[in-house]
């Protein structure tokens, strides 16, 4: 199976990191950084998640964790640093709600940036690991728990 990424996937690859690691119920981005995984700030880390909330998330399949890890390496291959944040930011999505935790207004906010900008800076940054991640192999998403549909490589599939 013949597989063209498209800035779409990564996306939704990155997000699926995001919610894998709301799952892993991840408090300080030191033990990342000391792993060498990147990029977690604190204030994504953080987030308006109700208690109850946190007790029923989803238990991420070892699958799940090893996608997690693809999608937050190729976050590092993104060369300027405040689109690296501003992708980071925008990673945190919420497993239960299906949504972002911070809003493009918070993540403009947070760069002390506009809403708009944070977009486009998003959206370059996608592009660039388009063409950077063009020709690799990556992890076929089967198996994973957390957000499945969501990363779905079947409207990738070359025809």
């Amino acid at each position: 199976m013949a597989l063209h990424l498209t800035a779409d996937y990564i996306g939704r690859r990155i997000e699926h990191a995001g919610a894998v690691m709301r799952c892993l119920h991840v408090k300080h981005p030191s033990t990342l950084l000391a792993q060498g995984r990147v990029l977690m700030t604190r204030e994504t880390l953080e987030g308006d998640v109700p208690r109850g909330d946190q007790l029923a998330y989803p238990v991420p399949s070892a699958r799940d964790v090893s996608l997690m890890d693809e999608a937050l390496s190729w976050i590092l291959l993104i060369p300027n640093e405040t689109k690296r944040r501003v992708v980071s930011l925008r990673s945190q999505y919420h497993p239960l709600r299906e949504r972002h935790v911070m809003s493009w207004r918070a993540c403009g906010a947070t760069l002390r940036v506009s809403d708009k900008s944070a977009q486009r800076w998003h959206a370059e940054a996608l592009a660039f690991l388009q063409a950077a991640l063009a020709g690799w192999e990556v992890k076929n998403p089967a198996g994973c728990r957390v957000l499945a549909g969501h990363i779905s490589l079947l409207w990738l599939e070359a025809r």
